[in-house]
């Protein structure tokens, strides 16, 4: 991962990986990013969409009755999607200025909506500490 960090095109091209279609290619470039101390700049944009795609699977989950998915495969899903995404974003937090408590917060408050759900439960305990705890980026 630091070598990857220190590549001239690494922003770019993590950022290709971490928007890639396919959900493993995403989920370990967001997990590398986790990794990388620090991570190369410039990856907030992508860090940010990803945030917003958890934040319409979660709603998804939410207008899906239970009966539609009694497995409860399409939060299991989200979860996964905001497990990695989560390590990357508080990884870059404070980086370049970019602020991502309003995110966790929007996502501790979408995943609250099925508290039946113990991979939802998951995600607003995981987003409400981060969103709770990260600090204001500097300059704030």
């Amino acid at each position: 991962a630091a070598a990857l960090a220190r590549r001239t095109e690494a922003a770019a091209e993590l950022s290709a990986l971490i928007l890639s279609s396919d959900l493993e290619t995403s989920d370990r470039a967001l997990r590398a990013v986790a990794l990388m101390d620090p991570p190369p700049a410039g990856l907030g944009p992508a860090i940010l969409e990803v945030g917003r795609q958890v934040a319409e699977q979660i709603r998804t989950v939410n207008s899906t009755p239970v009966d539609a998915d009694p497995s409860y495969e399409l939060a299991a899903a989200a979860s996964v999607r905001f497990a990695g995404w989560s390590e990357a974003a508080r990884t870059v937090h404070g980086r370049d200025g970019l602020d991502l408590r309003p995110v966790m917060r929007e996502l501790r408050d979408l995943a609250g909506v099925r508290g039946e759900s113990v991979t939802m439960q998951d995600v607003v305990r995981i987003s409400g500490y981060y969103a709770d705890n990260l600090g204001r980026p500097p300059g704030e």
